[in-house]
């Protein structure tokens, strides 16, 4: 893997969003076919069809294809990758041949997967329904682990990155995690594409998302948003298990990425039974190397395409990260314009911020060089100065 993917990776949103992964890998095939649709968009989520249910392992892999297919567009939607780099994504540092066929497998598993839900690019104006979209249309690949050979993204999911519709991920942070536990790295991929923004009090959780869709006995009621337990495929057979499980994630994300503060508490008294998970995520965090990270990104950065007319919101297209309503997600999201083309001089760390004067999310100083040399380099065409 080259050092650059390793950095910063860039995932499909609605992907990162999708309760299409199981909490783990080996998840029989006759459970993942009886997952309840749940919410994606405000609208039902449906597997249409898997050969092998999908891990976060397979995340992961699809996670570094997104990234591939991103920094490289000349090859028409064909991601350059080799037996065993896919092996290594998956945590196998000296693959050798079973851990070259787990890799095959992991391939096959996203091919085969197909589900039909409502995807966004951009804001709630960009949603559509897309019928039987999948992950990966082919792959053609050498048994020789060395050699290289080609992944085909589905075009659903280059039409949504060509948009703009990108989770910008620290690559460190997600192997650690994945390393450590994969419902962990699963579910923080999933936090990572949360647009919310960071909360002003401390004793206030930026997010509060229920765990279980409904107490035992009763019917789900209609959601915009997915129960945690239903996110992750987690069983609600034995709840005192599951929140001990998700506990554990969590612990382990606020342990690997000390912006977030997690908690899974029982809800209020009227909601017995029922339990919640409680969101924090700091602007003001430092994180070694952030620096760098961003310095990276910004010469990485695709060239900005025509700004949008006046009044068209914060654009997510090629190199202009953002949900249609100015914020930006992930690690690090670039050069950021307003709805005139204009730059806004906002250079985003982990930060989701709405452009209205606040640079990064406190881990580094907005008045440090490095903050002020990028802003002077940003020019109304996107160029440098």
């Amino acid at each position: 893997m080259a050092a650059r993917d390793a950095t910063v990776l860039h995932l499909e949103r609605n992907v990162a969003r999708a309760p299409a992964f199981g909490p783990r890998a080996g998840i029989p095939l006759e459970s993942a076919l009886a997952w309840p649709p749940v919410p994606l968009n405000r609208h039902p989520f449906l597997i249409s069809h898997l050969e092998s249910a999908l891990s976060p392992g397979d995340l992961v892999v699809f996670a570094n294809l997104c990234d591939r297919y991103w920094r490289d567009r000349a090859g028409g939607g064909r991601v350059v990758v080799s037996l065993n780099e896919v092996a290594r994504w998956l945590g196998q540092e000296r693959p050798g041949g079973s851990q070259r066929r787990q890799a095959v497998s992991s391939l096959a598993r996203l091919r085969a997967a197909t589900f039909t839900s409502v995807l966004r690019a951009k804001g709630r104006d960009t949603e559509r329904f897309v019928r039987g979209w999948g992950l990966v249309d082919e792959w053609l690949l050498s048994e020789h682990g060395t050699q290289r050979g080609t992944v085909r993204l589905s075009a659903a999911v280059m039409e949504m990155l060509d948009a703009g519709s990108v989770v910008l991920l620290d690559g460190p942070t997600l192997k650690r995690l994945r390393d450590r536990d994969p419902l962990a790295a699963r579910l923080w991929m999933f936090l990572e594409a949360d647009t919310f923004e960071d909360g002003a009090r401390d004793d206030v959780p930026d997010r509060t998302i229920t765990v279980f869709a409904a107490r035992r006995g009763e019917d789900a009621r209609e959601r915009d948003r997915a129960a945690i337990a239903d996110l992750c495929r987690l069983s609600d057979q034995d709840r005192s298990k599951t929140v001990a499980i998700l506990r554990r994630a969590c612990r382990a994300i606020e342990e690997e990425d000390t912006r977030y503060s997690l908690g899974v508490d029982p809800a209020a008294r009227r909601r017995a039974g029922m339990w919640n998970l409680l969101v924090r995520r700091s602007r003001h965090v430092p994180r070694p190397g952030i620096a760098p990270l961003l310095a990276e990104e910004l010469s990485a950065t695709p060239a900005v395409s025509p700004a949008p007319a006046r009044g068209a919101g914060w654009g997510s297209q090629a190199g202009r990260l953002g949900d249609g309503k100015g914020a930006s997600w992930g690690s690090v999201s670039g050069i950021l314009r307003d709805g005139a083309g204009q730059p806004a001089h906002r250079i985003s760390s982990n930060s989701h911020a709405r452009g209205r004067g606040r640079l990064g999310d406190g881990r580094l100083d907005p008045q440090t060089s490095l903050f002020r040399r990028a802003s002077r380099r940003v020019t109304a065409d996107g160029a440098g100065a």
